[in-house]
């Protein structure tokens, strides 16, 4: 049987005698639907955005950084958050000025 034929008969049976009571307990009915469907997808976004976050976590790092030039710094990062960095000044490499 066609499901709007069994709405058809449940209406007959309870709407047409009671109809303030029929519609009051559809009405319920469908606000509880209602709301069981949007507490679903309410978790579902939840699930999807912890997911989304530990995908974000599991980037690795683009490695060690080099630099070039004088006072140019450093850049590394995963992705989200980015590093500048002056490089290591090595005292050893300086060449003092001629006296």
């Amino acid at each position: 049987m066609n499901p709007m034929e069994w709405l058809k008969a449940a209406y007959e049976a309870f709407g047409v005698p009671h109809p303030k009571l029929s519609l009051l307990v559809v009405a319920i009915a469908g606000a509880i639907t209602f709301g069981a469907g949007w507490m679903l997808l309410g978790h579902m976004v939840i699930r999807d955005r912890a997911a989304k976050a530990q995908t974000l976590q599991t980037v690795p790092a683009s490695g060690a950084a080099t630099t070039s030039g004088d006072s140019s710094p450093a850049v590394s990062g995963n992705g989200n958050t980015i590093t500048y960095e002056q490089p290591s000044s090595d005292s050893s490499k300086k060449k003092t000025p001629p006296k």
